[in-house]
């Protein structure tokens, strides 16, 4: 699931890739709350079905937001 976090802010959200490190937090990644919420859909719709909005913190780091969403695919 890293790589696929790792790709959609690269990607979706232009994030540059030496940004994106596991022990990077996501707050540190300067998106704004829509973009935030706009990131956790993305995150559902590649198969974190049970992923909500309120899971994804700014406190979290990219490897703990990708064992997260481990968790939340259905």
């Amino acid at each position: 699931m890293y790589a696929t976090i790792a790709r959609i802010l690269a990607e979706t959200f232009n994030v540059p890739g030496d940004r994106l490190h596991p022990q990077t937090l996501l707050g540190d990644l300067d998106l704004d709350s829509l973009a935030v919420l706009e990131f956790t859909e993305a995150l559902r719709e590649a198969g974190a079905d049970g992923l909500d909005d309120a899971d994804v913190a700014g406190t979290l780091t990219l490897a703990q937001l990708a064992e997260l969403a481990g968790q939340c695919a259905a």
